[in-house]
This record gives C-alpha cells, sequence and structure tokens, in this order.
C-alpha cells in the first residue's frame, strides 16, 4: 500500500498567523521524514476575474508572492 500526503493551500498569503504557521512547521516536518511515497499540493488562485474579488472585492493571493507554496513544501 501507498502512502499519500494531499497537501492543500499551504501558500504563503495563507499562512500570516500563528495556527498557519504552525501547519506549515508540522507538514514540514512530516516531509522531512519521508513518510510519503507520493506528494500532491494544491494552490488556491485568486484573480481580478474570480467571485471572491467581484462579490467580496477580496484581493489576496492574486501575486506569485502569495500564491507561492511556503518555503519548504
Amino acid at each position: 500500500m501507498k502512502n499519500i500526503l494531499i497537501i492543500i493551500d499551504v501558500q504563503k498569503g495563507f499562512t500570516k498567523i500563528p495556527q498557519t504557521q504552525k501547519t506549515s512547521e508540522d507538514i514540514k516536518e512530516l516531509l522531512e521524514k519521508r513518510y510519503f511515497d507520493y506528494i500532491f499540493a494544491t494552490k488556491f488562485y485568486n484573480d481580478h476575474n474570480s467571485i471572491y474579488k467581484k462579490t467580496m472585492n477580496w484581493e489576496k493571493l492574486i501575486t506569485k508572492q502569495e500564491t507561492d507554496l511556503v518555503d519548504g513544501i
């Protein structure tokens, strides 16, 4: 049986508070232990035509600096 890790939206723009920073560190520790045969990571992308921008005027996670995965992931 293969071990799979799925990392969802652990991006610099989402990891600005202590709780999400802790989660990022926990994920990095798991990666260092090399438990997983496969690792998949998703990234959330916002853009100027998105429903988030149109309905909530939310302009985060548009730039590369915000959408990049956290260093080490």
